[in-house]
């Protein structure tokens, strides 16, 4: 069977080969054309499409952190960190989906709903892991005030880079977390250690915390992370968050440690 699928192999090349027209100048269109110099028939159309992921039928469940009206942190340049969060999901979810997964998104219209409800969506949705999207604010000591466009806000040149909450009273949590967490480091992304003097670092170079009495790690049941994304209250990260190219990197960054944590 092998060396007649060679066969059968070598001799469409040689079919492909005799129908391109010696001088045909190169052509850059998407469009398949014919020659009136190439006598062979039938004609061949050879198309090429985008690499997927096996994703295995998993399902990605996304929630987007706060809401409209409780929309977290404010950045140094006044956006609410739900803004960010919603672009951040939205995009991760046309990666996931690009990839082969299925994903879903929870609160996309920002609606005030319960912590707990937000959860009970996931596993609604038979998902096999709950990814929960934010971005970090900083401490009073840390904060600056200025004045950005006629706003008073404040900021901080201190903290930067993510963090990674799971409750591992469950280690598949941290099992998850931590191939995030390679996946950003692999990027040169590093956490921001910014809460390691309130709550329990478990693996300092992935940026995983221990934070059980988080409502959405406390009542999941699946694997769950919440991902602080970035420190919006930092002014040079805050811009590069606004950032669709370097958006883009942090999104398939995060996706790359979800393949290696659902073994694709």
């Amino acid at each position: 069977m092998e060396i007649k699928l060679l066969a059968v192999t070598a001799t469409a090349l040689i079919i492909l080969s005799a129908c391109q027209p010696p001088s045909a100048p190169p052509n850059n269109s998407q469009q398949t054309t014919s020659s009136n110099n190439c006598s062979c028939s039938p004609a061949v159309t050879l198309t090429r499409s985008a690499p997927q992921v096996a994703s295995n039928g998993k399902t990605v469940a996304i929630d987007i952190g706060h809401d409209r009206v409780k929309f977290g942190a404010m950045s140094a340049t006044g956006h609410s960190e739900f803004s960010f969060n919603l672009a951040f999901a939205q995009r991760l979810k046309t990666e996931l989906e690009r990839q082969g997964y299925k994903a879903f998104l929870i609160n996309e219209s920002g609606a005030q709903i319960r912590l707990a409800q937000r959860t009970k969506q996931a596993a609604k949705g038979n998902a096999d892991i709950l990814l929960s999207i934010h971005h970090d604010s900083a401490k009073e000591p840390d904060l600056v005030e200025w004045t950005y466009k006629g706003k008073k806000l404040n900021y901080t040149d201190k903290n930067k880079g993510f963090s990674l909450f799971v409750n591992k009273s469950n280690w598949e949590n941290v099992k998850l977390a931590a191939s995030i967490g390679r996946g950003f480091n692999a990027i040169g992304i590093a956490p921001s250690h910014y809460h390691k003097d309130s709550w329990n670092l478990i693996n300092r170079d992935r940026g995983i915390y221990n934070r059980p009495s988080l409502a959405v790690l406390r009542t999941a049941t699946m694997p769950t992370v919440l991902v602080e994304v970035g420190v919006i209250k930092n002014r040079e990260e805050e811009q590069r968050l606004l950032n669709n190219r370097y958006k883009e990197k942090l999104v398939k960054a995060m996706v790359s440690g979800i393949n290696e944590y659902l073994g694709n």
